[in-house]
């Protein structure tokens, strides 16, 4: 994709001039619509706002009742989503995020929002990563190119008894979508949430042609991993037969020899903790890998599975993040939560 049409940004193509229009979406300017920014009348913020008027962030946020959908975007392309920042007051893994790609019906993203930005304790992660990083005060940022060629709608579901207020800013430019480009995709897992399992799915079934880019694990585990048991395996299948791309132990794919929290651009150990309570002490373990310089390419269909888990975790739940030809099949609903 060559830079100058305005997507595929990095430090070696900023000076690269382009004919891109750049657009953000906001409570404030939900359409997107130019010199619209600050221009709302009425909103959360309309009476601490009321004797100053447009301009003062009348409208900074948006309410969701329990149950609700909010539609927060509806684009019409092409174009590239290149920034996503969300602020909430709720609980992160009740609401759930949704991404549609050229007039799909089937999200290619279905995720609660605390996982797919690599915090599913529901606290407030230290994710300092390249494309996924949590500021200071409950800011979820993501940097994930999401290209789409006919349109893009994001919505996000309060599946609470509680309202939400949701703070949110979606950055995207508008410009042709080269045709090797891939459709983005992030899909949620959960096993035993009350139970002990021995294999755990990341991804049963992504078709390709596409790139495999990230993986984020949420792991509430009895013991400290890194056995030689447990392993991540990749699973392609080329001509019908399946064959296995990788197979890491989980502390070698993770970057790490121990347990210290850290936070580096491409890998992490971000949630390395022992609840307190009475039950038998557990380990919350929040782990992320990218693969923005390694990306696990595939041409047909891959699977992902973490396995020698028997008698280890108590509950697990994971994100897998790919790009593939076109949007997705079916994918299945977001267990847990």
């Amino acid at each position: 994709m060559s830079a100058v049409d305005g997507h595929g940004a990095n430090l070696g193509s900023l000076a690269r001039l382009s004919s891109a229009v750049s657009r953000s979406i906001s409570a404030e300017n939900p359409t997107g619509g130019s010199g619209r920014g600050d221009r709302a009348a009425e909103g959360t913020g309309q009476a601490a706002a009321r004797d100053l008027g447009p301009g003062w962030k009348v409208s900074p946020a948006v309410g969701i009742e329990p149950q609700e959908t909010r539609l927060l975007a509806n684009i019409e392309g092409p174009g590239a989503v290149q920034h996503v920042w969300m602020g909430l007051n709720g609980t992160p893994e009740l609401a759930i995020l949704r991404f549609f790609w050229d007039g799909r019906d089937v999200p290619s993203i279905e995720c609660p929002m605390g996982h797919f930005f690599a915090c599913g304790w529901g606290g407030v992660e230290p994710v300092s990563s390249l494309p996924v990083c949590m500021n200071a005060r409950n800011g979820f940022n993501c940097f994930w190119e999401m290209p789409f060629r006919t349109s893009c709608r994001i919505t996000v579901e309060n599946t609470g008894r509680e309202p939400m207020v949701l703070y949110y800013q979606i950055d995207y430019a508008l410009a042709p979508i080269a045709e090797d480009a891939g459709c983005f995709h992030a899909r949620f897992q959960r096993s035993a949430p009350s139970g002990i399992c021995a294999v755990h799915t990341v991804l049963d079934n992504a078709t390709g042609p596409g790139h495999y880019v990230g993986t984020y694990l949420a792991w509430g585990a009895a013991a400290m991993i890194g056995t030689d048991e447990e392993l991540i395996a990749f699973f392609r299948d080329q001509n019908g037969e399946e064959t296995a791309v990788q197979r890491s132990r989980i502390e070698d794919y993770f970057g790490m020899t121990a347990g210290q929290e850290f936070s580096t651009p491409y890998a992490g150990l971000v949630r390395a903790s022992i609840p307190e309570g009475p039950d038998i002490p557990r380990r919350h373990l929040g782990l992320y890998r990218w693969h923005v310089m390694d990306p696990i390419r595939f041409r047909h269909n891959l699977r992902v599975v973490i396995a020698g888990l028997s008698g280890r975790t108590e509950d697990l739940s994971s994100v897998a993040y790919w790009y593939q030809r076109s949007p997705t099949a079916p994918l299945s609903a977001p267990a847990g939560g």
